[in-house]
């Protein structure tokens, strides 16, 4: 219980603070005696310095917001993500070479139209690949690619993650995972999903799903409370307490709405927090995703003989040059030779705008480094 308190304050701490910025900007509401009257219960006491205000419904939404963790049926957000095919493939297609012996991880850029998410591309950052789990290591070329994607009319939208073939006991998403998930969505956007591929059971397919963190489990995460449970991976540990309800439509007899609540505990399961969301596919009409991945275990980085081979392929024959080099990866491997701010702005818009006077100068530079000339 004093937990709970001490929450309490905090959080109608943080509240009164943000209505004193509101006041002090003219756009908070001016509270009068009548406000007091109506029920209104000054809390000044326990929660902030200056006294502030809180009804007996906004301390309850407090504490059914931050104590009590409810499962969240559908994304408040998100009603489909869309994933680009040659994106899904490639990702797929290296995990079946490797068996799913290893696990990779890709950070997902795209577009939010409406509640629809769509994922143009990804890029797979340096990162510790084993048979059950991933860890991302520092990538100095992150910056980079966030801001490729960028010029490119692109934003985070998630990340694109394996998992080792699922078993009856398996969690739909660990607890890292969820973690992972309500990381994204808190730095990048409510819009953020995670998409998961892995085998099924008996190897016989695989499975492609996706999911959010739910909106508490995003707000709790800002807090810096939640970790994943050091041994059980299905198991989300909070620094306070909290307390899962599950909530029922109808009693036995069909009268009522139920809530049947838990005691409070440190350890919360992550099905709790996790929101399934609808998954499909398009393909991408603003990139293409052939060229060579970077950072692929036990496969060698792209070279300019790549690119060489790459837009001398047959396919490419009839494309203009500013629509043959219209690829994610291959842009990405360029980023290395051109200057994220000098030079690959205008090498974007000449791509994006396919003007052949405008890609000439590039063109030249590229196929002299490639030996095309």
């Amino acid at each position: 219980m004093d937990q709970q308190l001490a929450e309490v304050r905090r959080m109608h701490a943080e509240r009164a603070a943000r209505q004193k910025r509101e006041q002090e900007s003219g756009d908070a509401e001016m509270t009068d005696e009548k406000t007091v009257k109506k029920g209104k219960v000054i809390g000044g006491k326990y929660f902030a310095n200056p006294p502030g205000q809180m009804t007996m419904r906004e301390l309850g939404e407090i504490i059914n917001r931050y104590q009590r963790v409810h499962r969240q049926k559908k994304s408040e957000v998100v009603d489909k993500i869309e994933v680009d095919s040659d994106t899904a493939m490639f990702f797929q297609s290296f995990l079946r070479q490797r068996d799913f012996s290893v696990q990779r991880m890709a950070y997902m850029y795209g577009t939010v139209e409406g509640t629809t998410v769509r994922c143009h591309c990804c890029y797979e950052p340096e990162q510790e690949s084993r048979a059950t789990s991933y860890t991302p290591l520092e990538d100095d070329r992150l910056a980079k690619v966030d801001g490729i994607a960028a010029l490119m009319g692109l934003r985070r939208v998630g990340v694109l993650v394996s998992a080792p073939p699922a078993t009856p006991s398996d969690p739909v998403l660990t607890a890292a995972e969820v973690l992972l998930t309500a990381q994204q969505q808190a730095e990048h956007g409510a819009h953020c999903c995670l998409i998961q591929v892995r085998l099924s059971e008996d190897r016989s397919e695989v499975k492609v799903e996706a999911y959010q963190a739910s909106s508490q489990c995003v707000d709790i995460y800002k807090e810096g409370t939640l970790s994943p449970h050091p041994t059980d991976p299905k198991l989300v540990m909070s620094e306070r307490e909290l307390e899962a309800v599950k909530e029922i439509d109808r009693d036995s007899a069909g009268h009522k709405a139920m809530v049947v609540s838990k005691s409070a505990t440190h350890e919360v399961d992550s099905v709790w927090f996790t929101v399934p969301v609808p998954i499909g596919g398009f393909e991408s009409d603003v990139v293409g995703n052939r060229f060579i991945r970077l950072n692929r275990p036990g496969e060698v980085p792209p070279t300019w003989e790549n690119v060489k081979i790459f837009l001398k392929d047959p396919k490419r024959s009839g494309k203009s040059f500013a629509e043959a080099v219209r690829d994610f990866h291959l842009i990405v491997f360029l980023s290395g030779w051109f200057d994220i701010k000098r030079e690959m702005p205008g090498f974007v818009a000449a791509m994006v705008s396919r003007n052949p006077s405008d890609m000439a100068g590039y063109e030249h530079t590229i196929k002299a480094y490639a030996g095309m000339i």
